[in-house]
């Protein structure tokens, strides 16, 4: 679906006169229910303020800022009643991503396995909800990793676990409500708001497919009116945290806690320079409008990549790789980087697939000569992911994480199972 179909939805949980908890964002839940039937009540949840609570919690928790948000608003639309079970909602923050994969340390031999990752806000509030540009709060678990069946052939073989606490911000995105103009509903006394009553007109109508909507009026009224309401948005995250780094047999570990800040953009104009000049999607743009995804020119305002940077301080419990070449047990800070990047590629058969690029590097600061001279001091990981059909998806990585002696280079086919 287009993608301005749901910024209304989406951008009215970042107003500061709808925010007013707290909670996690997580994956749609399974369901037949297409969620374009659904904005009907969208507008009836904008007229309630305590049933939009925290879709913003995770805004910088995953790089793809967008689609999580996005994910929460769906799941909280077409499975209203999951909330009733809490071990339910717990592992519906669990995803699975079945894969093969090739290294070239295996040496043509392929091997199976999966990675995993699991991200979870388990409390969390909003300061000051009734300014322009509230706060928020949250403590999030998370995890994730990579396992082999065999776990002599795991190229990536880095697992972390851990809590975070975080303070984050968004600034700008929709417009808030108090600066829509109000309209009284016809036949009552009551006033709505200039998109309760488009949301309204398109009842009857929602089932339209994408090329029904682009020469419907009440449909194009309704996304109009969302771009010329939507503003450049600016997400802000800092966060303490702790974590225990391991490979898959904890043969090796290492506690790591520190701080991280983290940063990026959103333009949900498409007509915005900032989505029109967006260089980060421009190759990107250009294969849609050559294969015919995009009828026109249009780079993706919501494809700017994220940042996120650290400061840890490093307890080495146990690496035998280090201790080899440097005896000293002592904590030693590292900084780390990550650049996360995704847009749509293509379409097929109505169903958009996309590209998730990320690079990692970690750089210990104050490294003894000895560590040095052995390359321990710093790690780079570059992946690039692209969707297919069914859940499948095909990895490319190259580079080495902590904790891992050589560089590997690995092709991935895989299948996501999202719980």
């Amino acid at each position: 679906m287009n993608a301005r179909t749901f910024c209304l939805a989406v951008l009215t949980a970042f107003s500061p006169a709808l925010i007013h908890g707290a909670d996690s964002p997580t994956q749609p839940a399974p369901t037949n229910t297409s969620i374009a039937t659904k904005l009907a009540d969208v507008a009836l949840l904008a007229g309630s303020p305590t049933n939009l609570t925290g879709l913003s919690e995770s805004a910088l928790n995953s790089p793809d800022t967008f689609n999580r948000i996005l994910g929460g608003l769906q799941n909280y639309i077409v499975g209203a009643n999951a909330d009733t079970n809490s071990y339910l909602q717990l592992i519906k923050d669990f995803n699975l991503n079945f894969k093969v994969f090739n290294a070239d340390s295996a040496r043509g031999q392929a091997a199976l396995g999966f990675d995993y990752s699991y991200d979870r806000s388990v409390a969390g509030r909003t300061l000051r909800p009734d300014s322009a540009n509230p706060l928020g709060l949250s403590f999030a678990l998370h995890a994730k990793g990579n396992v082999a069946f065999d776990k002599k052939r795991n190229p990536d073989d880095f697992l972390e676990t851990g809590g975070k606490f975080h303070i984050f911000q968004s600034i700008g995105g929709w417009e808030p409500m108090i600066n829509q103009k109000l309209v009284r509903k016809a036949g009552t006394t009551n006033d709505i708001t200039e998109a309760q009553v488009l949301i309204d007109n398109l009842i009857g109508k929602l089932d339209f497919a994408e090329e029904q909507r682009k020469t419907n009026q009440e449909w194009q009224a309704f996304l109009n009116f969302i771009d010329q309401h939507s503003r450049l948005q600016f997400f802000w995250d800092a966060a303490g945290n702790i974590a225990l780094e391991s490979n898959q047999s904890f043969s090796k570990k290492q506690l790591a806690y520190g701080f991280q800040l983290g940063a990026l953009v959103r333009a949900w104009n498409p007509s915005s320079p900032w989505a029109r000049w967006n260089i980060f999607d421009f190759p990107f743009a250009a294969f849609r409008f050559a294969v015919g995804t995009d009828q026109e020119w249009s780079p993706s305002g919501q494809a700017y990549p994220s940042v996120v940077a650290g400061l840890d301080l490093v307890d080495p419990l146990n690496d035998t790789d280090r201790f080899d070449v440097d005896p000293n047990k002592d904590p030693y800070p590292r900084v780390r980087a990550e650049i996360a990047f995704k847009t749509r590629f293509i379409r097929l058969k109505d169903t958009d697939l996309w590209i998730s690029l990320s690079y990692r590097h970690f750089q210990e600061l104050g490294a003894s000569s000895a560590i040095r001279r052995s390359g321990l001091d710093q790690t780079d990981y570059f992946a690039a992911t692209f969707d297919l059909r069914y859940g499948f998806n095909f990895t490319y990585a190259a580079g080495r994480l902590p904790l891992d002696r050589a560089s590997d280079s690995v092709f991935a086919l895989g299948w996501k199972l999202n719980f």
